[in-house]
């Protein structure tokens, strides 16, 4: 395989792979649809459709480090837009179908969503721990709300 933009060929096969360099360390990501707001109705198959990505978690974690490898589930827009207590009965159906803690999950505000998505993308860039205006702002087009998140 040869290279290809910039990137050096061990990220072009991660790249391949679904798994992105996280200093050291390898980050697996995979996403489901639907999402778990539209199991409002529903909420143990709600709980049941996140099956697919702990599974494929622990296959990508080694047996070994999987008893110290934190696990969090944090709800986005999709969840805290969902009336009554349907989000809650949601998380509830984690605890209870997938033997989850109820410390595990939560559901982010705004504020806490566009935080984590900025600090994640200037980690990847290498951009955290430097001057401010070296770092990247980021602009979430989902589909409850619009977040846009910068240093100042």
């Amino acid at each position: 395989m040869k290279r290809q933009n910039n990137f050096p060929l061990p990220f072009l096969v991660l790249l391949f792979l679904d798994l992105l360099p996280i200093g050291n360390h390898i980050e697996y990501f995979l996403a489901i649809n639907p999402g778990l707001s539209s199991y409002a109705n529903n909420p143990k198959a709600g709980a049941l459709s996140l099956k697919p990505l702990l599974d494929k978690a622990e296959s990508v974690v080694p047996k070994d480090l999987q008893p110290q490898t934190p696990l969090k589930l944090g709800a986005t827009a999709g969840l805290r837009l969902l009336k009554g207590d349907a989000a809650v009965k949601i998380l509830q159906a984690n605890e209870t179908t997938l033997n989850y803690k109820a410390e595990w999950a939560s559901i982010l505000d705004g504020t806490q969503e566009g935080s984590y998505f900025w600090v994640a993308l200037n980690y990847l860039l290498g951009n955290l721990g430097k001057n401010y205006e070296r770092t990247v702002a980021t602009i979430d087009l989902g589909g409850g709300l619009v977040q846009m998140t910068y240093a100042i």
